[in-house]
């Protein structure tokens, strides 16, 4: 079940959608991880290919702590369980039938459906879908230092205000 009420908004949010000029609290700091953990040693192929992948991007970004690594590992587990299960569909099919000749869900159907949702609800948090990431604070990099703005070189100088008519 998700969380009640709409969903938190970023700082930068905040700050536009604040006309009463409150002061907004600063967002908490992150102790992000410098390198890429390694991934346990029982996860599957698939898993530990996108354990690097995420661990690469979320590091880039500073975005990853060492309290993120048990969720991280419940979404790649759950990657390597929909991967399972999609090709034990492919290569069964999605319905089996008894020794009587009824038909029935294979359970592959029910692993891969479940995995599905523990993905979709994992990379929420993680903020892994374009709506998601809206949500989530991003450190704030400068590319440009101060008074070496190109698109601020480019534009004319602010014209001076007109003479007022009396």
């Amino acid at each position: 079940m998700g969380k009640r009420g709409p969903k938190p908004k970023s700082a930068a949010a905040k700050q536009l959608d604040n006309p009463g000029k409150r002061p907004i609290p600063e967002a908490g700091t992150l102790n992000a991880l410098s390198s890429i953990p390694t991934p346990p040693d029982r996860m599957g192929d698939h898993a530990k290919g996108l354990w690097r992948l995420i661990c690469e991007q979320l590091i880039g970004q500073q975005m990853l702590s060492a309290t993120d690594l048990v969720g991280l590992e419940i979404y790649c587990d759950a990657y390597q369980d929909y991967r399972e299960a999609e090709l034990d569909i492919r290569e069964s099919g999605y319905t089996a039938f008894t020794d009587k000749g009824y038909e029935y869900q294979r359970p592959a159907v029910a692993r891969r459906a479940n995995a599905a949702k523990l993905i979709r609800d994992w990379s929420s948090r993680f903020g892994f879908s374009p709506l998601d990431r809206a949500g989530v604070e991003l450190p704030i990099r400068n590319e440009t230092p101060p008074g070496n703005d190109p698109l601020a070189d480019s534009l004319p100088a602010k014209p001076s205000a007109p003479p007022r008519a009396k």
